[in-house]
């Protein structure tokens, strides 16, 4: 936050995390959890939050939604092969669910914003790296139309793990 004879640009945010693993399966499997909140009042033009493909919501664009709040929920069930091939790279996959919304100042942030999509990924860790060891791959189908009314399949490439 910031002080210019009132307060301005205040945020508060908030990140919880769940992680399990399933030891005696096979494949090896872990169960992640991720829960984000944000929230902002007097927030400068340039600052907002948004709820994407970038910031949790796979199956939807970037800045699908923005505003001075945000609730982003993560779930995913990862399979690891557990044997690196030809001593380069490692094979893993996911299953997911995310939902969230984010709002702009004037409107309240209820449930019937939420938007969810579903997805399956793969993952590639590549072993040799020292940083940013894990590439992956997601499809995820947005369940619920974007601003534009939009909704549908769409494919994300990126490095590192998501949470």
């Amino acid at each position: 936050t910031s002080y210019d004879g009132h307060f301005q640009n205040e945020i508060v945010s908030g990140n919880v995390f769940f992680v399990h693993e399933f030891s005696s399966m096979l494949p090896r499997q872990t169960f992640v959890s991720r829960l984000v909140f944000d929230r902002g009042w007097n927030l400068d033009k340039d600052v907002q939050f948004f709820a994407d493909g970038d910031n949790g919501l796979r199956g939807y664009k970037l800045y699908a939604f923005e505003g001075n709040k945000r609730v982003v929920w993560n779930v995913e069930q990862r399979f690891f092969l557990g044997k690196e091939i030809l001593q380069l790279f490692s094979l893993g996959a996911a299953a997911f669910f995310d939902t969230g919304a984010a709002t702009p100042e004037n409107e309240p942030l209820t449930i019937k914003d939420f938007k969810s999509d579903v997805g399956v990924g793969l993952r590639i860790g590549i072993t040799r790296a020292a940083t940013n060891n894990t590439v992956r791959i997601d499809f995820a189908y947005a369940l619920n139309p974007d601003a534009k009314g939009r909704r549908g399949f769409l494919v994300s490439f990126s490095s590192g793990q998501g949470f």
